[in-house]
């Protein structure tokens, strides 16, 4: 070794450099690999960075104590990726058009355009998805993280749900403008193979989700903060779940009501005992409350309990629509499809809870050419059971589903 190859400053310090951040990147894959989104136990909480949005019910965060790894990871060599190294699955450094930095990303699908390859990156340490990135906006990174997991999480707020269909961007931008900058805490309500599902708190006086829904900027879950949230106002954002399925499930069945092949409604065998159980203890409950529904609250699809026309039982309900009575409305029982005219008096706003139990009923047809079948028209009285498959998946109880029905056979 020659005097200056031992006293270089730069190539002496460059090696210490270089050394020292492999140590800390191995440091990061244990720690990574202990906080990975399969580990995150449920009620446990963590300190995060949220890194991109795309609504409520899917966003990322990255935790707070990967910070200072983040210049490490997401620096490059200065040198272009090499056109005939590239591949899906390529670790890169690329300018992110969409966070408007140099971020550590992984090719997730190659392009072949007309002035050359362009490439959609997903950005693994803060989740957003950039398209058509052209391969002169990609870099090699100074530290090969291929086996290194993605840092940042995806994430869904628990208890709040898209007032319609979706989220529009109005409730987005609430939600981005709520969250900010700052670092926020992460409680893990549940957690699946691809998402964790939390309670996001930062410095706002409430959580996240609660905020949406109190600015009217979401729905409210089904057993959301029950000593919170209970007058028949906040009932408007609430909506009942209903059980899904899917096109060849078979499900043994009892009729609830209907008296057409095209428009009936059945309850699953194993659910309708606990229903009933279940009703005795909900018509206690609404028996013994005091609150009232507003009129002001009164709208179509409004959740409510009701009494049943021989005053036993208090049913869960929804209304449907307005009758030229003042104090009547059509209502339709969730949990056995009737749809009956009920008075004002015998409406009482939902509790909260009371939302955690699907709607029992399930709306059914057979298909048209099997309408007129007298053998399948016999079995239409409530208490009947039978083998049903579906053809075709309705939604909840505004279109049917469609259905083969199959006669259980005596032996």
């Amino acid at each position: 070794m020659t005097t200056s190859e031992t006293f270089d400053g730069n190539y002496f310090y460059s090696g210490v450099y270089t050394y020292l951040l492999l140590l800390e990147m191995e440091t990061l894959t244990e720690m990574i690999n202990k906080f990975s989104i399969t580990s995150y136990d449920k009620d446990t909480s963590h300190w995060v960075d949220v890194t991109y949005i795309n609504h409520p019910h899917s966003f990322y965060v990255r935790p707070t104590l990967y910070r200072k790894y983040m210049q490490e990871l997401q620096a490059s060599t200065g040198s272009l990726i090499d056109p005939l190294d590239m591949h899906v699955g390529k670790i890169v450094i690329y300018k992110s058009e969409i966070l408007k930095i140099y971020v550590r990303g992984q090719v997730i699908r190659m392009n072949a355009e007309i002035n050359g390859i362009t490439c959609d990156i997903q950005a693994l340490d803060h989740g957003c998805l950039d398209k058509a990135v052209p391969l002169k906006q990609m870099y090699k990174p100074v530290i090969d993280s291929y086996n290194l997991p993605p840092l940042a999480i995806h994430c869904q707020l628990s208890e709040c749900y898209p007032i319609g269909r979706k989220w529009d961007d109005k409730s987005i931008d609430a939600m981005k403008c709520y969250v900010g900058t700052e670092q926020a805490k992460v409680i893990i309500k549940d957690k699946k193979l691809d998402i964790l599902t939390v309670e996001l708190i930062n410095s706002c006086p409430d959580d996240i989700a609660t905020l949406l829904v109190k600015t009217d900027y979401a729905s409210l879950g089904f057993d959301f903060v029950n000593n919170r949230l209970s007058s028949s106002s906040e009932n408007k954002n609430m909506h009942y779940i209903y059980k899904k399925f899917k096109v060849g499930d078979k499900l043994w069945v009892r009729v609830q009501s209907g008296k057409a092949l095209d428009s009936f409604f059945v309850c699953a065998v194993e659910d309708y005992k606990p229903y009933l159980q279940e009703k005795k203890n909900f018509t206690l409950s609404y028996k013994a409350l005091n609150e009232k529904i507003r009129p002001e609250d009164i709208e179509a699809g409004l959740p409510v309990a009701v009494l049943t026309e021989d005053q036993r039982y208090y049913e869960r309900a929804v209304i449907k629509q307005f009758t030229s009575s003042q104090d009547k409305y059509v209502v339709q029982y969730v949990d056995s499809g009737n749809i009956v005219t009920a008075h004002f008096n015998c409406m009482k706003p939902l509790l909260p809870y009371h939302y955690t139990r699907p709607a029992l009923a399930i709306y059914c047809s057979i298909d048209k050419e099997s309408v007129q079948d007298t053998g399948l028209q016999k079995l239409l009285h409530p208490g009947y059971d039978f083998i049903i498959e579906i053809k075709k998946v309705g939604d909840k109880h505004n279109s049917p589903n469609i259905v083969q029905i199959m006669p259980i056979l005596s032996t």
